[in-house]
């Protein structure tokens, strides 16, 4: 009866990202400028593929209809999300609520299943080569095209139909900042157990399907490359599924973060961050990703000649290892600040004192300037007498050494040592840290305690995960499958993509620097106010 006599929702307010007004024009450029990136990353990759002759294979039939649905659903939420940081309220009806919540998930859906398919295409190119185009037949990739569209179609219907035939009496504000199933059943007065339960089911056999799909193709991938006798065969096998490898990881990844976490540490706030990189900064990211590791696609973007100096080399070099090493230390030291936090919380600002804090800071930046100087000096000491055409974007130790024609077994013995001592010390020292976190947040009676415990540690957590994953990534790989290419795709994640996501994950998530934010943005104001003033 409840459900019958309820005064149906005929309309939404989308809360947004942040409601702090000073920090809406900046996050607005910022995504803005992401979008800008993604239509024109996806779109261009299309064109290139559509337009060039060499691209006619199934591999980029399957890439072009990730690079449109990449598009989609950042087209279907990002315009919405635009909104909510230009207008004082951010009204969605309910019928294009329902439009927007149905095409999020035909197109979430479609790209899940679409890198199975990508795996599946992967591994007959890589285990039956000889046989690759009449396998991958025009029908079978049309089919295993069709098939996710057709799939994550008719569930969207289902799932869009269930959410809205719901009751919605209560609040109509939406905590997100677009139509998402999460949110707007915590709006609901209706019970909502039937409909968890579908969502359950109809995730978990989308989810496994397609992941034991990937597994199970990259088990035969990989048996066939060790199979393989030429290291250079196994080598660019490898290189052929390192952008699917990465795709797949950063978007199951994305999604398990989100959906696979305890409920005591779930939060509409974590499900905002991690929808902002799943929404943007993926379908950003992918064509990077797949572009980056072509030939094909590849070209110089504005000089054919990009010239360095040699103490210009010597000196970017040296530079870049300085602060890549100081973040790796830093987060350590972040990780033992969150555990004396969690830990000793009443004590926390007496263990934690202002000289303690400076050696967590010194330490790193003196460690790394010095380990910094001694490699500098070790590859620079070295002969360059082969070619000098560094194979990468900036002045990297692994491609110089590429050139040299000394003896490099000392150096390289170095770098394996110096980087083995920083990577294990920083991992242990925030594995150690967070299992006494993890340990202390269980001992936490209150549910709501210890919610705020693991949303206090959410933000290091992702950031970790993020630099350190991109460096295992990178150099935790056998020499068989190591190539430079792969190098400067993860160069691209770490040198732009993770120093740009690092202040979104902390600033979105930290109430503090929401409130400096907005005292810096109102000093300026009345700076400005001033300055006309005397004017």
């Amino acid at each position: 009866m409840a459900q019958r006599n309820c005064t149906q929702a005929t309309e939404f307010i989308l809360a947004g990202l942040t409601d702090r007004q000073e920090l809406k024009m900046p996050l607005f450029t910022a995504f803005l400028s992401i979008y800008v990136f993604t239509v024109l990353g996806n779109l261009g990759l299309i064109l290139v593929i559509r337009t060039d002759a060499r691209l006619s294979t199934p591999m980029y039939f399957f890439l072009s209809n990730l690079a449109f649905v990449d598009f989609c659903y950042s087209s279907v939420v990002t315009p919405k999300m635009l909104g909510n940081f230009l207008y004082q309220r951010n009204v969605v009806s309910f019928p294009a609520c329902a439009a927007q919540l149905g095409c999020f998930l035909t197109f979430m859906v479609s790209e899940c299943l679409l890198l199975a398919s990508m795996a599946y295409d992967r591994y007959v190119a890589i285990c039956d080569p000889l046989l690759y185009m009449v396998r991958m037949s025009p029908g079978l990739c049309i089919q295993l095209v069709a098939l996710p569209y057709g799939y994550s179609f008719l569930m969207a219907l289902f799932h869009t139909t269930l959410t809205f035939r719901l009751c919605y009496c209560r609040s109509n504000v939406v905590n997100h900042f677009y139509c998402d199933d999460m949110p707007l059943l915590r709006l609901t007065c209706s019970d909502t157990r039937s409909k968890q339960l579908w969502v359950l089911t109809c995730a978990g056999i989308t989810f496994i399907s397609s992941v034991l799909t990937v597994f199970v193709s990259y088990v035969f991938i990989i048996s066939a490359i060790l199979r393989m006798r030429s290291a250079e065969g196994r080598r660019k096998a490898f290189s052929t599924c390192g952008s699917h490898m990465l795709a797949v990881t950063i978007f199951y990844g994305t999604l398990i973060f989100m959906y696979l976490q305890p409920s005591s540490r779930h939060s509409l706030d974590t499900d905002k961050m991690a929808s902002v990189f799943y929404t943007m900064i993926i379908p950003m990211l992918n064509p990077l990703i797949y572009s980056l590791r072509n030939k094909e696609m590849l070209g110089n973007f504005l000089y054919q000649r990009n010239v360095v100096s040699f103490p210009a080399c010597a000196a970017q070099l040296g530079c870049f290892l300085t602060f890549m090493v100081s973040e790796c230390l830093l987060l350590a030291s972040m990780a033992y600040d969150r555990y004396v936090a969690i830990c000793d919380p009443l004590l926390y600002m007496v263990r934690m004192s202002p000289g303690l804090c400076i050696q967590l800071v010194a330490l790193p930046y003196g460690y790394s300037f010095l380990m910094a100087l001694f490699h500098t000096t070790l590859t620079f000491r070295l002969c360059y007498c082969r070619s000098n055409v560094v194979n990468h974007f900036y002045c990297d130790d692994m491609p110089l050494l590429r050139l040299t024609c000394s003896d490099t077994r000392s150096k390289q013995l170095w770098v394996l040592t110096c980087a083995g001592i920083t990577f294990i010390s920083s991992v242990l020292t925030v594995f150690v840290s967070y299992v006494f976190i993890i340990s202390a947040i269980l001992r936490m009676r209150s549910a709501e305690g210890r919610r705020k415990a693991f949303s206090t540690c959410g933000s290091h957590m992702l950031a970790v995960t993020i630099f350190y994953g991109t460096l295992i990534f990178m150099y935790l790989q056998p020499s068989s499958r190591h190539s430079l290419d792969t190098d400067k795709m993860a160069s691209v994640f770490y040198t732009m993509i993770i120093p740009m996501l690092n202040p979104l994950i902390y600033s979105l998530r930290n109430k503090e620097v929401k409130e400096a934010l907005k005292k810096a943005v109102s000093r300026s104001k009345q700076a400005c106010v001033l300055v006309k003033l005397r004017k």
